[in-house]
């Protein structure tokens, strides 16, 4: 979170990396603390990977877009129909097995981990998962600070924080 794409640079995809960890975290056995912490740090790696892959995939689309302006120049305009499909198609797929074998291995590897993890450990966990939303929000903050709308950002970013801090204790 808070990188944003300069260049040919793609930072890690923060949605794929959120939605590896909410399927990684969903094996119990464990305690939710135990399981969000860790399967946040498994996911990490799926959203670097997603960046590195959303790289690769935007090459292979310039591919794409010239076939679809030869189509154009020779007077098939319905063509693009299926650049633009084809385009779209494959981001989907690539998100789709991404995440598919991400969250099998990784739900795999984690249920070897899991039961290993030494209860005197639980508390390290919690405090961390606890203190989670507020390195979002710093996070947050950093990313999309602004001069004219920071009181109105820093007041919802603080009622968001209290709030999960609120909920995360009360679980």
């Amino acid at each position: 979170m808070g990188q944003i794409p300069v260049g040919a640079y793609v930072p890690p995809s923060a949605p794929l990396t959120a939605a590896a960890a909410v399927g990684l975290a969903v094996p119990a056995g464990v305690p939710l603390a135990v399981r969000a912490v860790l399967a946040a740090a498994a996911a990490i790696p799926v959203g670097v990977a997603a960046g590195k892959l959303d790289l690769w995939i935007k090459v292979r689309n310039v591919g794409i877009l010239h076939r679809a302006e030869n189509d154009l120049l020779d007077n098939r305009p319905h063509a693009l129909g299926g650049a633009v499909v084809r385009g779209v198609a494959t981001f989907f797929l690539k998100d789709f097995l991404l995440l598919l074998v991400a969250v099998f291995l990784g739900a795999a590897v984690l249920g070897v981990v899991l039961p290993r993890v030494p209860e005197a450990w639980y508390r390290g966990f919690e405090v961390a998962f606890v203190v989670s939303p507020a390195v979002g929000v710093a996070a947050a903050l950093r990313t999309y600070w602004r001069r004219r709308n920071a009181l109105a950002f820093a007041v919802g970013a603080a009622a968001a924080a209290l709030a999960l801090t609120i909920f995360t204790i009360a679980l």
